[in-house]
């Protein structure tokens, strides 16, 4: 692995402790623990999609888009809603965070 990269994905790994930790090292039920990284996957991903070019140009321009974090239950079959909607540039902070602190 190139140096460049290894940098990339030890920053990747240091944010994804620092965001996990205190949401899921409490969880002593692995099945639990493995739903709840699920969640703050689904979570990081709205956030992920809402810097791509191709989302902020279509608000830029205007357009209707939203981007909606949900999760589907391996268990009980029930697709989850995350309350991580983003509909404009200006709202991805605040659903971010709100996600984060329905957990």
């Amino acid at each position: 692995m190139n140096p460049i990269r290894r940098e990339r994905l030890a920053g990747d790994l240091a944010e994804m402790r620092r965001i996990r930790g205190p949401r899921v090292d409490w969880i002593a039920d692995i099945p639990r623990r493995i739903d709840r990284l699920c969640e703050l996957n689904v979570i990081e991903q709205v956030a992920n999609v809402c810097q791509t070019t191709v989302v902020r140009d279509a608000w830029d321009r205007g357009q209707e888009l939203a981007v909606h974090g949900w999760v589907y239950g391996l268990t009980d079959g029930l697709v989850r809603d995350l309350r991580t909607t983003v509909a404009a540039t200006k709202e991805i902070a605040a659903a971010y965070d709100a996600a984060l602190a329905a957990l």
